[in-house]
């Protein structure tokens, strides 16, 4: 697998209907992105229920977020 310098972001809910929706992030910037969206620092491996947040604070969603550091997710 080649080594990407670039973060990406993608839905990875299953097509149709669902009761929690996924997007995956990884990359550099990813724990960043985590952090902002969560409002604090994640720790690794461990469910966090909250609001989510977008790049100005607004509120999006709650849900739960998952922060996986490199190298101990499939993607990198």
């Amino acid at each position: 697998m080649s080594q990407s310098t670039e973060t990406i972001a993608a839905i990875a809910t299953a097509p149709g209907q669902a009761g929690v929706g996924i997007v995956r992030v990884s990359g550099p910037r990813a724990r960043a992105i985590a952090r902002q969206m969560l409002g604090f620092e994640p720790r690794p491996r461990y469910a966090h229920y909250g609001p989510f947040h977008d790049d100005r604070g607004e509120l999006i969603d709650e849900g739960l977020g998952l922060f996986f550091p490199n190298p101990h997710s499939f993607t990198g």
